[in-house]
């Protein structure tokens, strides 16, 4: 990886996630991080963090995004502490994923366009061993959508 695709990209995704098919977001030059699920702590801890302060000065993001506090994830806990660490000096926003949070906290709020949210509940469906849990499907995600303020 080249440090002119870490500045053209500014899009970084754990491998786990990348079945999300970046492409699908019109990201040719994804930054994958392979980490193997549910081992974070303590054996990738460190080495998560140095990543993320090397990429930190590559990148100089000024908005990073990242797990909520509330996520009860083992390696979204992690990820979110890690983050929290090497972008200190950047606003960091906490995303909510309903199915591992036990509770939310509204801070911030992002308007959406339609198009967008119908964009999101595309991308899950790229989720294929998960199409079946109920906060996968469309109504769910539409209604948390109005919940959370966006517009009918």
């Amino acid at each position: 990886m080249n440090s002119q695709s870490l500045r053209s990209t500014r899009k970084i995704f754990f491998a786990e996630k990348s079945k999300l098919r970046p492409k699908f977001w019109g990201i040719d030059d994804p930054i994958l991080l392979e980490y193997e699920v549910r081992k974070f702590p303590p054996q990738y801890r460190q080495q998560i963090l140095d990543t993320l302060i090397e990429l930190r000065n590559e990148i100089k993001p000024v908005t990073v995004f990242t797990p909520s506090s509330f996520d009860t994830h083992q390696d979204h806990k992690i990820t979110r502490e890690e983050t929290l660490r090497a972008f200190k000096q950047s606003t960091i926003l906490g995303y909510e994923q309903p199915w591992n949070n036990i509770t939310f906290n509204a801070l911030a709020f992002v308007s959406l366009k339609e198009e967008y949210l119908q964009m999101k509940i595309d991308a899950l469906g790229c989720y294929e061993t998960q199409n079946d849990r109920s906060y996968f499907d469309c109504d769910f995600i539409r209604g948390l959508a109005l919940t959370r303020g966006h517009p009918d």
